[in-house]
């Protein structure tokens, strides 16, 4: 499991270490810290991409659901969860996100979708 950098136990190295300018290195670790975790998190959504999901309607509410081989909710093409009542949730990975306009704006961001789907889920989602 990757665990994040702790700046109070990075400072406190820095400090015995006798590193002078302790906020410019830090900084810099941060940056670097947080370029690794975004990288990752899009290399591990991009490869979520090209996964086919699992659909399944439950028979007794006839509620629709999307799932990727590890059972995370996950659909890219539209709500990874449909309700008979026309509610639908937006997942990207089993993390549920607020709407579709959030939904769109990290599909786009993490390249996840192009604009032809962003065209194609406005056209299909909004009233």
């Amino acid at each position: 499991m990757y665990n994040p950098l702790d700046q109070s136990q990075l400072r406190k190295f820095l400090t015995v270490s006798n590193i002078s300018d302790t906020d410019t290195f830090l900084d810099k670790i941060m940056r670097q810290e947080n370029y690794h975790t975004q990288t990752a998190v899009k290399r591990h959504l991009l490869s979520s991409k090209t996964l086919a999901t699992i659909e399944r309607t439950s028979p007794e509410h006839g509620v629709k659901q999307h799932f990727l081989p590890d059972y995370k909710l996950h659909r890219l093409d539209g709500p990874a969860v449909e309700y008979p009542n026309g509610r639908v949730e937006w997942h990207i990975d089993g993390v549920q996100v607020a709407d579709l306009n959030a939904f769109l704006s990290i599909g786009k961001e993490c390249d996840l979708l192009a604009d032809e789907d962003i065209t194609f889920l406005l056209l299909k989602y909004t009233v």
